[in-house]
């Protein structure tokens, strides 16, 4: 056989994501979580310590990978973690400084390595936070900003465990084919970078997109 599909394994918890790519054959080229206990219950099942806050690891540093999956935090978008933050006088969703953002750290990684694929999950209640405008700046920014096609959708985890425990799973292409040759990649890349006019373009789009969902005429 080939090469394994590579995948980096972000917000990794204990490692659910990598238990199931890892029977269908993929291979971790890196993991993070900024919990240490999560660190250490990972550590045990597969022998290696995830880093720590995304935000302390350069994305030129994570290797290049197929597959980028991430169960990004849910505390901003969920029904309980919400009605927390606003008992405590806290700001939820993208306002909150500490978790509410890090899906923008996922966007910046797939705007610098371009993998084929993505799959990411969350709380349900992602789809409908602030109206559905939460959900509109994600499916925007991976789609518009991009380029990728995505597909969405609730699935309820009773059949395998005994609770209804429902996630969204938003899971993303970049092209059908899993595999470039390198230099297919570069001539993408180049391609990109004249289309979107480099990281400021990039910037632009997002600000816009945020503008168009927010109504903030101010930021357009």
């Amino acid at each position: 056989m080939g090469n394994p599909l590579t995948f980096i394994d972000l917000f990794c918890g204990i490692g659910g994501f990598r238990i199931a790519f890892e029977k269908v054959g993929g291979r971790c080229v890196f993991s993070s979580d900024y919990d240490k206990f999560s660190q250490q219950t990972y550590e045990a099942n597969f022998g290696e310590r995830p880093h720590g806050d995304i935000h302390g690891v350069a994305v030129a540093e994570i290797p290049a990978h197929d597959i980028l999956c991430g169960g990004f935090p849910c505390q901003p978008f969920s029904i309980a973690g919400v009605s927390k933050k606003l008992s405590l006088g806290r700001k939820h969703g993208f306002e909150d400084v500490k978790q509410g953002n890090l899906f923008f750290s996922i966007a910046d990684i797939l705007d610098f390595h371009r993998p084929a694929a993505f799959v990411l999950e969350n709380v349900k209640n992602l789809k409908g936070h602030d109206g559905g405008k939460t959900f509109e700046i994600i499916h925007r920014t991976l789609t518009e900003a991009l380029g990728y096609t995505v597909y969405h959708k609730i699935i309820d985890a009773q059949s395998v465990v005994p609770q209804h425990r429902e996630r969204i799973f938003i899971v993303g292409f970049r092209e059908w084919r899993l595999r470039l040759l390198e230099n297919g990649r570069a001539m993408l890349r180049k391609k990109r970078q004249l289309r979107r006019g480099g990281i400021f373009g990039k910037v632009q789009r997002l600000a816009r997109i945020r503008a168009e969902v927010l109504g903030d005429a101010t930021l357009r």
